[in-house]
């Protein structure tokens, strides 16, 4: 009820402010966005994709049923030929494209949001034992669980690491983990779960590896702002996460789900340190290259002037 009262607010907000651009993020925003705006159209809408995320992963048959609702939703938004959606990477594209839920015509890649690359700034390697971090939040789809036997792996092995997470659980996602298993692995010494921090910079400027065994990605923002301090990045073969790593070059790219790959990579990064440092260069200059806000401001405002031309 809450839900469907919000898609009322919502239409009641567009009908008052007649919008000439409607720029909706996210699913959820996209999808009642679609519902909302029946008969009201304003003359742009732009829809922003930030990954296709857990409805769009899981196998569960009440999943499933929703994902076919959600779909609906979407190809009723894109018939309006001034509907315009950005997606993350392109393997969300040409999921979307394949579904017939949209024409080529109005779909763009932006690879991610963008960083600010002067307030990530490249810093010398920290002193101490080798910090592995995670920054996000505490999913199961995030590959905590993979992170956690690949970290007791390398205890087996003698591979000294100080494996930080930084997020907390998210209780409307049905992975989250709960903060008593996070508890329990902190009690165990396997991790340090440290909780959510305001000033990531400040994580990052402590670690020496970026680690995010996700199942699936837009365009993960922790990995660009490790990579823009100069960390090399451990992650999965998975959309969003494949198109930011270059194997070999900025980091090291294992099969998902897959622990013992995993602890194999970290262990290759902690045991050079210049395998480190060369990584961490190539990960700063890729993302000043292509991941730089500047840039995706810019090819945010083509959309909006290609919809007007």
């Amino acid at each position: 009820w809450n839900e469907f009262m919000a898609i009322l607010e919502l239409r009641k907000v567009v009908r008052q402010q007649g919008p000439l651009v409607l720029h909706l993020v996210g699913l959820k925003p996209v999808v009642y966005g679609a519902l909302a705006t029946l008969f009201l159209r304003p003359s742009l809408t732009v829809n922003a994709l930030t990954g296709m995320g857990y409805i769009f992963t899981s196998a569960r048959w009440n999943i499933r049923l929703i994902r076919k609702t959600i779909k609906f939703s979407l190809r009723l938004a894109f018939k309006n030929k001034q509907s315009f959606l950005i997606v993350q990477n392109h393997a969300d594209a040409e999921d979307l494209l394949a579904s017939g839920i949209i024409y080529s015509e109005q779909l763009a890649v932006i690879l991610g949001s963008g960083i600010n690359i002067n307030k990530f700034l490249p810093r010398t390697e920290p002193d101490g034992p080798i910090t592995v971090a995670y920054v996000g939040r505490m999913l199961r789809d995030k590959g905590i669980y993979e992170l956690v036997k690949a970290a007791r792996e390398l205890k087996a092995r003698r591979i000294n690491i100080n494996l930080i997470l930084v997020g907390k659980p998210d209780l409307g996602n049905p992975t989250s983990i709960s903060e008593d298993m996070l508890e329990e692995w902190n009690r165990e010494g396997i991790v340090n779960w440290i909780g959510y921090k305001d000033e990531i910079s400040e994580v990052w400027k402590s670690a020496h590896i970026a680690v995010l065994p996700s199942y699936r990605e837009g365009m993960p923002l922790s990995l660009l702002e490790a990579s823009a301090t100069g960390i090399p990045l451990v992650t999965t073969d998975v959309p969003g996460c494949r198109e930011l790593v270059d194997h070999g070059q900025n980091g090291f790219i294992v099969p998902s789900q897959d622990w013992r790959n995993l602890a194999n990579a970290i262990e290759e990064l902690v045991l050079s340190p210049e395998t480190r440092r060369a990584m961490g260069v190539a990960a700063r200059k890729k993302v000043e290259s292509c991941f730089d806000e500047d840039t995706v401001i810019s090819q945010t405002i083509q959309i909006y002037e290609r919809a007007f031309m």
